[in-house]
């Protein structure tokens, strides 16, 4: 007779998450543009807004049939290969997961996400991006990276490919 706490994992980021950051003045560290506006992540946000969301550019009511519905807690999203936040809006918590990969909008910020549930407290998890360098933070795995980046030019992965040998054995650089 109760609502199942439940997830939604979907590739496109909802509109609202406009409503969720703030709306800041252009030229604003860390600020990201869309039509003119510009924005950043609340305080208590989690991660990094390292991309403008691409949301769709209209509203088809998903979120407010998710806000209608009362089941949903999470929302986790894709597309965007940057961003890593975590921003609770209308109680819901709209959470963004980077690239996973060496390739496609490569960066140090890479990685998955996990979650955590909580068999005792169904209404609560936690969340949180899990990168390549949280298990492997040494000069020899960030060579390694820049070595594999698709991203990385070709000047950055000569220089890695020559450094690389000398951190595995002396750990330089």
């Amino acid at each position: 007779g109760k609502k199942v706490p439940s997830f939604m994992f979907q590739h496109i980021v909802v509109p609202e998450i406009f409503d969720a950051l703030v709306k800041v003045p252009e030229g604003t560290e860390g600020a990201v543009e869309y039509f003119s506006e510009y924005y950043v992540l609340p305080e208590g946000a989690v991660g990094k807004l390292g991309e403008t969301p691409g949301s769709p550019h209209y509203n088809n009511g998903q979120f407010d049939a998710v806000l209608e519905c009362g089941d949903v807690i999470g929302m986790f999203f894709g597309h965007d290969h940057l961003n890593t936040y975590d921003v609770d809006y209308k109680g819901v918590k709209l959470c963004c997961t980077p690239c996973a990969g060496f390739s496609s909008y490569n960066g140090i910020d890479n990685g998955v996400r996990t979650i955590t549930l909580y068999e005792d407290d169904l209404e609560n998890f936690d969340t949180r991006v899990v990168t390549y360098l949280d298990y492997f933070d040494d000069n020899a795995s960030r060579l390694l990276f820049t070595i594999n980046s698709d991203t990385t030019t070709s000047k950055e992965k000569s220089i890695a490919r020559i450094k690389y040998p000398f951190a595995v054995i002396f750990n330089l650089f």
